[in-house]
């Protein structure tokens, strides 16, 4: 990350008084001045934490106004806006260090370290202080929760004392931005004037610092030598954790069983930052509705070059790839967050497109016909036509923006539509419904609707009709809480079961008019394990911050996931299904692995953490990623070669995550454990307990033992003698083979009334052959009379 770079550099320079010496003649008189001053104002005896945040842009309102306010940190507790926020407003954030902390105790820790007073900020309570009466004698954390929940029970505990900001209107709550930063600029006044300075870092604190931003401030070409040579060195500022998720480094594999990833600072080879994306438009009102979207002379002309490809025109698209051309961090770095966030702007519920892009430096937007525009255009349409959807029935925008540099940026989205969908709204009312209505296009058909909340909550929507291809379906979707809702529609298709749309509404809040995303570049020689153990670090930190336990690694799962992905590089696709190897179940099969649950998650993106988010934001992806009948995961990451022949152009990284739980293994006496099971649940059925009859269960297991070691028919036959021993007239058996001794317990059999009047049971495990190491269950129905015409 930058901020490494830069600590690097300090030291590299001698330590931070001769980097200061050294960087402080490439900066102006004027530059060093603000940089001493907003030194000199910094406080580190005031302080902000936050706790379980969901919305990043109120995290990057935050951090603003924390920067703004002069302090010298921030801590963030969990939440899905610690993830996409952590450096979440771009001019800020490098400037103020962001701590993350994985448990309220962690924080709470740290903070009394420093002897901090803790106030939680409430909005219950007529007897809380107002904000006037927090004392400021002392260091101080004010504390705030999440936008739905506010704080929880443990963080009120653990504060000194309550405060709340009185209103005199009829609102009963601000924004927690808001509020937090109404707190900060009331507190950090009342701070200084205690004080009598305006700020507190200590001289060494004070120095370091400097010299940090003093590297952050030259051109990073000065000491990139010096900071590539000594690799990563501790940073000066940037965001750290108390126990949290931060990815391994070097190339050891993790072992079997292992929950936890040592943290050692980010991974050598992938750079990450988050950016603020300011959009120049408030979004549509509504999804499906046809975009008015005039196109530019270069972006006509540029149209008319790709008459070839075979693809439509879609304004909406175009609104799409223009805004993408003004707002993209540069050529290589177009975040899936950033396209997904402004297709949601434009009114496009389908996934993310694919996307060509060109720069020249020509004036090609408004002067076509200027020099190298024709070059640039048949250059594009190329690419275009590469990235066109193989099924032949995609769509295609075009955008064109002049960037920095005086370079013209061209770009071409594309994409396959695969459902058609009525308009429906952005945003609504607190308590309204979405109603979705529409059909599958393209031959997907088994329509699926599911959505994330505001809170996280997965849950999965009724669907009416859709049955056959193109058939109409609808669907409604409530709105559960205030705040965005990721709605996904999913269908069968051609590599099983994949998105036809993902988009957003917002429910009693406003349509975002800012995107914050994180952008990963990775570099030549980057440890493939590290990626690996950095995706299985966040989606077992997603389950802890959610109660589930973490998973299990296992890597004769991971061989199997690494073997999909390269199959995936390789052949130019992203999905379950294989061309070569089928579904994950038959490739599990086939590598002798029996389990009792699989699910699998396939991600393409530029590093592993976009990825996670990209998982995290699709509810299908998500809800494997937290389901609670697996217990262990196999997770293998492949690089694919760059994107294209241009200097610098990006690699993408496939990641394939199988999650899964092993059979249930046969307790030392499955038949008394069988019985028990039995019992219980027809007795929480309210049915009666079962004739089990002890004599029959040496017969039962005889005839299990016998199949399960290759010699069923002498077995049959010594069952037919014991039976004509027994007491009974007639007898029957049923014969089930499971891998999993767990499924036993669930057969409709034991829910009949009265089965049998006698029953007896056999369980063995096979001990050769196709189906080694299954579990045989015997059971034998006796009654007591014969059957009728015997």
């Amino acid at each position: 990350m930058r901020l490494l770079d830069e600590g690097a550099a300090v030291e590299a320079l001698g330590g931070p008084a001769s980097a200061i010496a050294a960087l402080g003649e490439h900066l102006t008189a004027e530059r060093r001045a603000r940089l001493d001053a907003v030194l000199g104002a910094r406080l580190a005896s005031l302080t902000i934490a936050v706790e379980g945040l969901h919305d990043p842009g109120n995290l990057a309102a935050i951090v603003r106004s924390a920067e703004a306010a002069g302090l010298r940190r921030l801590h963030a507790v969990g939440g899905e806006a610690q993830r996409r926020g952590r450096k979440a407003a771009r001019g800020a954030a490098p400037w103020i260090e962001v701590r993350e902390h994985a448990t309220i105790t962690d924080l709470v820790a740290e903070l009394r370290s420093r002897g901090m007073r803790i106030a939680a900020a409430c909005v219950d309570g007529a007897m809380t202080r107002p904000l006037a009466e927090v004392p400021v004698d002392r260091p101080l954390c004010l504390l705030f929760g999440s936008e739905q929940q506010g704080l929880s029970r443990e963080a009120r505990a653990a504060a000194d004392l309550d405060f709340r900001i009185p209103m005199h209107g009829m609102v009963e709550s601000l924004n927690v931005s808001v509020a937090a930063a109404i707190a900060l600029f009331e507190l950090s006044a009342r701070r200084r004037r205690h004080l009598g300075r305006d700020g507190d870092l200590a001289d060494d604190e004070r120095t370091r610092l400097r010299a940090c931003w003093y590297a952050r401030s030259v051109d990073p070409r000065l000491v990139a030598g010096l900071a590539a040579s000594l690799g990563l060195l501790p940073a000066c500022a940037g965001p750290t954790s108390s126990g949290g998720r931060a990815p391994s480094r070097g190339a050891e594999t993790l072992p079997d069983g292992a929950t936890e990833v040592q943290s050692g600072g980010g991974i050598a080879g992938i750079r990450s930052e988050l950016v603020e994306a300011r959009l120049s438009t408030a979004p549509v009102d509504r999804y499906g509705v046809p975009a008015k979207h005039p196109l530019g002379p270069g972006e006509d002309a540029l149209l008319a070059a790709l008459a070839g490809s075979g693809m439509r025109h879609d304004p909406g698209l175009s609104r799409v790839a223009r805004e993408l051309a003004r707002t993209a961090p540069d050529r290589f770095h177009m975040p899936s967050s950033l396209i997904e966030g402004l297709m949601v702007w434009s009114g496009m519920v389908e996934p993310p497109p694919r996307v060509a892009i060109v720069e020249v430096a020509a004036p090609c937007g408004t002067t076509p016909a200027a020099s190298g525009c024709a070059e640039a255009f048949r250059a594009l349409a190329g690419e275009g036509t590469s990235i066109a959807s193989p099924a032949g029935e995609g769509w295609l925008g075009v955008g064109i923006a002049e960037v920095e540099g005086g370079l013209t940026r061209m770009i071409v989205v594309a994409t396959e539509r695969t459902v058609a969908l009525e308009p429906m709204p952005l945003e609504l009312a607190a308590r309204g419904t979405l109603k979705i209505a529409g059909r599958l296009l393209a031959g997907r058909q088994d329509p699926r609707v599911e959505v994330v909340d505001p809170d996280g909550t997965w849950r999965r929507i009724d669907v009416r009709g859709g049955n056959g291809k193109g058939a109409r379906f609808s669907a409604e979707v409530p709105c559960r809480g205030e705040g965005g809702h990721r709605v996904e529609v999913l269908a069968s298709g051609p590599h099983g079961p994949e998105v036809a749309a993902n988009f957003s509404i917002y429910c009693g809040v406003q349509a975002p008019r800012t995107i914050v995303t994180r952008i990963e570049t990775v570099e030549p020689g980057v440890d493939v394990a590290a990626i690996e153990r950095s995706s299985f670090a966040a989606l077992n930190h997603a389950r802890t911050q959610r109660g589930l336990p973490a998973l299990r690694w296992d890597n004769a799962a991971a061989a199997i996931a690494r073997a999909h992905s390269q199959d995936m590089v390789d052949h130019n696709f992203l999905g379950h299904r294989s061309p070569t190897t089928g579904e994950a179940g038959d490739r599990f099969k086939k590598a002798g692995f029996v389990t009792r649950t699989l699910r699998e998650n396939v991600g393409r993106g530029y590093g592993p953490e976009t990825i996670h988010e990209a998982l995290m934001n699709s509810p299908g992806h998500r809800i494997n990623t937290l389901a609670d009948d697996v217990v262990a995961v196999g997770i293998g990451a492949v690089i694919g070669p760059p994107e294209s022949e241009a200097a610098g152009a990006p690699r993408p990284i496939f990641i394939t995550q199988n999650f899964f739980a092993p059979p249930e293994a046969a307790p030392d006496d499955p038949v008394a454990d069988l019985h028990a099971k039995v019992d219980r649940r027809r007795a929480g059925a309210s049915l009666p307990r079962l004739a089990w009859d002890p004599s029959l269960d040496p017969m039962a297991q005889g005839l299990a033992d016998g199949i399960a070691s290759g010699d069923a028919d002498a077995a049959r036959r010594r069952l037919d003698a014991q039976f004509q021993a027994s007491a009974y007239a007639a007898i029957s058996t049923q014969q089930i083979t499971a891998n999993d001794y767990g499924a036993l317990a669930d057969l409709d059999l034991w829910g009949e009334r009265a089965p049998a009047d006698g029953l007896g049971i056999g369980v063995a495990t096979i001990s050769a052959g196709e189906r080694k190491g299954s579990i045989v269950l015997i059971v034998i129905l006796a009654s007591k009379t014969a059957p009728k015409g015997k």
